[in-house]
């Protein structure tokens, strides 16, 4: 949100002690300090912010990420068998509000099932110092075959500079092997084609 905000002051109620006069009259008085207790309310002041409004970006691919950032993309296996789970993780790093990223879009290729992405974050200092945040996918490729899995990419306005800025990860080749599941998925498929011929020539027109 753009404009002038104010953070409200903070306040806490708190017991300070404080030194009783010493009674001049009383001799003994200078050897032996006496204090009682009071009850106060005190708060800070409160603080005025000017947010600038974020130029407008040219792409709408943008979710909100403003700092300084990158961006890479690993897996645990590149040569695999059809029907095998793949972990793919996108790690961001940088400064800013890591936090407020919820995905990266990523077009995997069509021959591949995926689910949604564990996310896990480490944020210091809201954002201020260099922060991680990762997103893992579990992939599982059903044929047989090379794949590229393409470059992820993150769009952020980077403050220093008053830009926008892409960055990207590296595109990952993975080679699927045939798997047992795959022969199995053909020979259910032949037999189901013998079913489809065997109820074909079962079916007789009735002429009327």
């Amino acid at each position: 949100k753009a404009g002038e905000l104010i953070i409200d002051p903070m306040k806490i109620r708190c017991v300070i002690h404080i030194q009783n006069q010493k009674n001049r009259r009383d001799p003994f008085s200078s050897f032996f300090n006496t204090y009682s207790t009071k009850e106060e309310l005190i708060s800070s002041k409160e603080i005025s912010i000017k947010v600038k409004e974020l130029p407008k970006s040219s792409t709408a691919n943008f979710k909100g990420a403003v700092g300084q950032m990158n961006i890479s993309a690993s897996v645990d296996n590149t040569t695999i068998k059809a029907n095998e789970a793949i972990n793919y993780k996108i790690q961001i790093t940088g400064k800013g509000n890591l936090e407020l990223i919820d995905k990266v879009d990523v077009l995997f290729p069509a021959d591949f099932d995926f689910y949604d992405p564990k996310v896990n974050e480490r944020i210091f200092e809201g954002g201020r110092k260099r922060s991680v945040k990762t997103f893992e996918y579990v992939l599982i490729p059903r044929y047989e075959g090379e794949y590229i899995i393409p470059e992820a990419k993150l769009i952020f306005f980077d403050p220093k500079t008053e830009i926008y800025k892409t960055v990207s990860s590296k595109a990952i080749s993975i080679n699927i092997k045939k798997g047992a599941e795959t022969e199995s998925n053909s020979i259910t498929g032949n037999r189901d084609q013998q079913n489809i011929k065997q109820i074909n020539t079962d079916i007789r027109f009735i002429k009327t």
